[in-house]
C-alpha cells in the first residue's frame, strides 16, 4: 500500500478501502476501527484522526477467519477525503 505521510494540523480524513473474503476486525495503531464481513455492505472504513501517528509509522491490521472462499485480503487502499 502506499505511503500516506500524515502531518499534525492537516485535518486530513483518512478512509481505508478494503476487498477481502473472511470475516474479522480491522485495527489501525491498535484500535479497532470495526468488523469486516465478507457478505456485509461496507468496503470503506473511516480512520479516526485522533488514531493517527503524525511522528511515526501508522499500522493497519486486518485480522479475518476464514470462510468457504478461505481468508485474504484481495484489494486495500487508502484515500484521502478533502
Amino acid at each position: 500500500m502506499g505511503n500516506v505521510p500524515i502531518r499534525e494540523g492537516e485535518g486530513r480524513v483518512l478512509h481505508l478501502r478494503l476487498r477481502h473474503s473472511g470475516n474479522g476486525f480491522v485495527y489501525l495503531n491498535g484500535h479497532c476501527v470495526g468488523h469486516c464481513y465478507e457478505n456485509g455492505p461496507q468496503t470503506e472504513y473511516y480512520l479516526p484522526e485522533c488514531w493517527l501517528r503524525t511522528d511515526g509509522e501508522n499500522r493497519i491490521t486486518v485480522s479475518l477467519m476464514p470462510s468457504a472462499d478461505d481468508a485474504e485480503v484481495r484489494e486495500m487502499s487508502l484515500v484521502a477525503v478533502p
